[in-house]
């Protein structure tokens, strides 16, 4: 019942010895039962990890490979296979971890007081990773409660985290707080990983509101503890490093954020390595370069990460797009969401930003379509615009909040198909309606502070309303993208 520990953990849970929730239970059975309640708690968390990460339009990204890697082939190795009823409930994907947690939790002894928060605070994640949000909440409290009773420190950690995830906790300064006393519990505990979850989570609460300050300064904080630790590949150290070098990117601070990302000198696992190598592709697409090569060796990797497939796939479309061939911009998103699809759900809030994405490259390649094609290429990307509204109406958070990012490609969808039509010349919106939603868009990106989407935005309108005849707007912000575009290296734009 013990989560991922470093080396140097063990040593220090000698002395927790004798409040090892399972040594009370004396029956087998129940004791066996609880054993592998540990391996669902495993797969919850995974799951958990699956869900904050279909936030993608935010970029909601919790990386789990550094945990699979280690762990997933030491528990299950070759034993598991799809179909094998020789294996318990408990290890196959069909079964309902939080169904798993409440009998486990229906099973505890009355004079396990232990036991019970450990298994109450496994059966908050099993609810949240189910969707259950407020059952989440109650038994989450109810485990915290418990663990602060019984002075059992990493069990309080591990349930304010835990809750702080939930989203449901109050404001977001009440969620910090909550995180920063999680972290002071982990750091007085030893509990390693129960630090760097909270070292992670808090930069990520600063990141959902684009205060990019503070958000920086948790995910450096979670880096420095991992490489101090050494394990700077273990879960959330990664994604520290991760979300850390996508902040970098978005505020235009690119040569940092390759440097983050260059691990040539280091041999981190292969998925980690492949979700910095996105980011780093990403910028040198968009400083001209010709990554065709370096994107089709990722491809393998796509069905085992989706953060992967989110960022390469976007340079997928936008380098087909660039290079004119309209039939691989649809293929790229196509391939993406079916893999995403397989990973996670169809209704990835991701879907949004790839679907805004693959018509802005679909439109860049108007002028050179037949009034076929044209006709061909705007039904289907009436369908992708269709589609990523549906995203939007299904769109379910604990919290109700749409980040400052997810708000900006909410705009940019629109934008993108009404600028479409309007290439087309089929159901044209009014010049007025057209540059109204793409300054709009382009507020709404320098609200988020993504610097060259904002400059992407402003090259977009310029061009409008140079082909309308405002020339004098059209030169304010073409200099204005053009300022930018120097100053990231961004030669294309």
């Amino acid at each position: 019942l013990f989560g991922p520990r470093t080396v140097r953990d063990v040593f220090g849970m000698v002395g927790d010895g004798p409040m090892a929730p399972l040594r009370g239970v004396e029956e087998d059975k129940i004791r066996v039962f609880l054993q592998g309640l540990q391996l669902v708690d495993v797969r919850t968390q995974l799951f958990a990890v699956d869900s904050m990460r279909e936030g993608a339009t935010d970029d909601y990204a919790l990386f789990r490979d550094a945990w699979m890697q280690r762990r997933h082939y030491q528990i299950f190795g070759d034993q598991v296979r799809k179909g094998d009823d020789s294996l318990p409930g408990y290890l196959r994907d069909d079964e309902d971890p939080a169904a798993v947690s409440a009998e486990a939790l229906a099973l505890v002894p009355d004079d396990a007081a232990g036991l019970r928060a450990k298994v109450l605070g496994i059966h908050a994640r099993a609810l949240a990773a189910t969707g259950r949000y407020d059952e989440a909440q109650s038994v989450g409290l109810d485990a915290l409660e418990l663990a602060e009773r019984l002075d059992l420190n990493e069990l309080a950690s591990d349930a304010i985290t835990t809750l702080s995830g939930l989203k449901k906790t109050g404001p977001k300064e009440s969620l910090r707080a909550a995180l920063a006393d999680a972290v002071a519990r982990a750091q007085e505990t030893g509990a390693l990983d129960a630090e760097l979850r909270g070292r992670f989570l808090l930069g990520r609460s600063y990141q959902d509101w684009a205060e990019f300050d503070e958000s920086e300064r948790w995910f450096r904080s979670g880096i420095e503890r991992g490489l101090e630790a050494g394990v700077p590949w273990a879960p959330y150290a990664l994604e520290a490093r991760w979300q850390l070098s996508w902040v970098l990117l978005v505020r235009g601070d690119w040569d940092e954020a390759l440097a983050l990302c260059d691990v040539r000198d280091q041999t981190p696992p292969p998925i980690p390595r492949g979700l910095l190598e996105g980011l780093r592709l990403t910028i040198l697409f968009a400083r001209g370069e010709d990554v065709s090569a370096e994107l089709a060796a990722l491809r393998r990797f796509w069905p085992r990460e989706g953060g992967i497939v989110i960022h390469a796939a976007a340079v997928a479309i936008r380098q087909a797009g660039r290079r004119g061939d309209p039939a691989a911009v649809v293929a790229a998103y196509d391939d993406a969401v079916l893999v995403l699809t397989r990973i996670w759900h169809e209704w990835f809030s991701a879907r949004i930003r790839l679907a805004a994405v693959t018509i802005g490259a679909l439109a860049s390649g108007i002028p050179a379509m037949s009034a076929a094609e044209r006709a061909e290429y705007l039904a289907r990307a009436e369908q992708l615009h269709a589609d990523g509204r549906t995203v939007l109406d299904r769109y379910t958070d604990p919290s109700g909040f749409w980040g400052p990012e997810g708000r900006a490609w909410v705009k940019r969808l629109d934008a993108e198909i009404l600028h479409l039509r309007w290439l087309v010349g089929t159901d044209a919106p009014p010049l007025g309606v057209l540059v109204d939603t793409w300054r709009e868009d382009a507020v709404l990106f320098e609200d988020f502070g993504d610097v060259h989407e904002l400059a992407r935005s402003r090259a977009t309108l310029a061009a409008i309303l140079r082909a309308s005849g405002d020339l004098a707007g059209a030169r304010e912000l073409g200099d204005l993208a053009r300022e930018t575009a120097h100053r990231l290296g961004a030669q294309p734009l």
